[in-house]
């Protein structure tokens, strides 16, 4: 099985958010992919839209977007 990381700390965003919301249900519907979500550990996103995410692993990251930290906190936890 293919192993993908979405990094979905965007997606209560318009633009891109928009992209993911409608990118992830197509991945975890498919079936085909071993799912591993990255998303902020200080915000609460709205993840009950999609239908199956029980299997898919949660990554929370604390360090800010667009930060140093990030490009070292996002390796190590993957």
């Amino acid at each position: 099985m293919t192993k993908i990381i979405l990094d979905a700390r965007k997606l209560n965003d318009y633009g891109i958010g928009e992209y993911i919301k409608n990118l992830f249900p197509a991945i975890i519907n498919s079936g085909k992919f071993d799912l591993k979500l990255i998303i902020p550990d200080k915000e609460n996103l709205n993840l009950e839209n999609f239908s199956d995410i029980s299997d898919t692993d949660i990554i929370r990251i604390k360090s800010a977007n667009y930060s140093i930290k990030e490009h070292f906190e996002i390796p190590y936890a993957v």
